[in-house]
């Protein structure tokens, strides 16, 4: 009776849908690179083979949604070339939107930063594929380059994250950046920072499309995010900067580039509000009840 199905990330559940006779109403999420060539490839004994027969036929009987080009093209080299629709990660521009002049002057003066600092910060777990200690190994070497900045790394950690919070505080301490540096563990709201801030970094090793990255853009922020986070997904010149990998001197040389320049920073803040667009939730919603031949809910 229902009129769809959506199973986001766990392709045994598109199967299960399948064998349910729902194949037609199915459709499968893919949310991080590297997904689905996991489900799709071959390989392990017996047991392992046949359910990998079992997920590539059910999962060309159903309908597809990859959030960013580099997770379609990975679709089609794993077989699935029918069907796929490409739909961004959704971010709710009313909420996470650039700050009044009053309001990004009471969150930068609530978290007691100069006039002359520039703000670096991340959002999002503390876990070990995020490499947040590279961000930190990056932005000692700004601050052993003299330029008046602060890191603010918001977020917590889960054990079964592979919790990396005891690594990042090493870093902090044995970089000698703890009085520029400081970690918040998880907020109820994290505008405020994002609304302080001049410059959001990303360096996970793996990513689909990062709701934090898609947060920050939408609250106006200049960002940094190599490929391997999909920062080349999203951001270009307009918005961002995309360095070539996530070592920490791809990073420091991302972060001195914005840190350095305030009119590159001003102008990348102002493209990346209007790049953030493409995945506003009212945008997405529509384009998820198109695919599926859902009325578009009442306002």
């Amino acid at each position: 009776r229902d009129a769809a199905v959506l199973t986001l990330m766990y392709p045994d559940l598109a199967t299960a849908a399948v064998l349910a006779g729902a194949a037609r109403r199915t459709c499968m999420v893919w949310a991080g690179n590297g997904d689905a060539t996991d489900a799709l490839a071959g390989g392990g004994g017996a047991p392992t083979r046949a359910l990998q027969r079992a997920r590539r036929a059910a999962l060309r009987r159903v309908r597809h949604v990859a959030l960013t080009e580099a997770i379609e093209h990975e679709l089609e080299r794993g077989g699935i070339t029918r069907g796929v629709t490409r739909i961004p990660t959704p971010v709710d521009a009313a909420h996470f939107r650039p700050p009044t002049p009053t309001e990004r002057a009471d969150a930068r003066a609530a978290l007691g930063l100069a006039d002359d600092d520039v703000a670096f910060v991340y959002t999002g777990h503390l876990r070990a594929l995020k490499r947040v200690e590279r961000i930190v190994a990056a932005f000692a070497r700004l601050h052993d380059d003299g330029v008046a900045q602060r890191l603010r790394v918001v977020g917590g950690s889960r054990a079964d994250l592979d919790d990396t919070t005891p690594t990042i505080e090493a870093a902090i301490d044995e970089l000698g950046v703890r009085d520029a540096v400081t970690t918040t563990g998880a907020v109820d709201d994290v505008r405020p920072f994002l609304w302080a801030a001049d410059v959001f970094v990303l360096a996970s090793d793996r990513e689909g499309l990062s709701p934090s990255l898609l947060e920050a853009m939408s609250c106006g922020l200049a960002c940094v995010a190599p490929p391997s986070a999909a920062g080349d997904q999203i951001l270009d010149e307009t918005c961002g900067i995309v360095p070539p990998d996530n070592a920490v001197e791809s990073l420091h040389a991302a972060l001195a580039a914005l840190a350095t320049d305030a009119e590159r920073r001003a102008r990348r803040a102002a493209g990346a509000g209007e790049r953030a667009q493409i995945a506003a939730l009212p945008a997405v919603t529509a384009r998820y009840h198109a695919l599926l031949g859902l009325r578009p809910p009442v306002t």
